[in-house]
C-alpha cells in the first residue's frame, strides 16, 4: 500500500500537480456494510432483480451463534455486514465502495476547492506527460 502511494505521489510531482490523499481504514469495513443500501447501489448498476433476490434471501433473518473458552452465546440476528470466508462478499464490497466513489464524484464540485480523480479504466495518468 505504502509503496502504490508512494509511486501515485512522484508520478503526480513528475506532473507538477497537486495532491491529497485520503486513506480510509478498512479493516472492519465488511461488519458496517449497510445490506439496504447495497441492494440499492447494485440496482443502480444494473444488477438483476433475480440475484438481488438471492442475494437478500442470503442475508435476512441471519442469525449467529458466538463461542468463546467452549460456551456458546443465545442466537441473534445480525442486520448489517457482509459475511466473511466465501469470494462473493469481496466483490460486492468493491461494488459497493465503487457505488460511494461514484456518488461523492456527483456530490462534491470544483466550487468545493476539492477535486476528486480517480480511474476504473487504468488511465489515471497522463502517459504522455510522464518523465520515467
Amino acid at each position: 500500500m505504502i509503496f502504490v502511494a508512494r509511486q501515485i505521489q512522484k508520478k503526480w510531482h513528475e506532473q507538477n500537480r497537486d495532491l491529497n490523499i485520503a486513506f480510509i481504514d478498512l479493516a472492519d469495513a465488511f461488519d458496517i456494510v449497510n445490506r439496504e443500501l447495497l441492494c440499492k447501489a447494485l440496482s443502480k448498476i444494473g444488477v438483476p432483480n433475480k440475484f438481488l433476490t438471492i442475494l437478500k434471501s442470503l442475508y435476512d433473518y441471519m442469525n449467529v451463534v458466538v463461542s468463546a473458552g467452549g460456551n456458546k452465546s443465545e442466537p441473534f440476528s445480525v442486520d448489517v455486514g457482509v459475511q466473511q470466508g466465501c469470494v462473493l462478499p469481496p466483490v460486492i464490497f468493491n461494488i459497493c465502495v465503487t457505488a460511494v466513489t461514484l456518488l461523492s464524484h456527483q456530490q462534491v464540485t470544483l466550487d468545493d476547492g476539492i477535486k476528486i480523480q480517480f480511474s476504473l479504466d487504468c488511465n489515471l495518468f497522463n502517459l504522455r506527460r510522464l518523465q520515467a
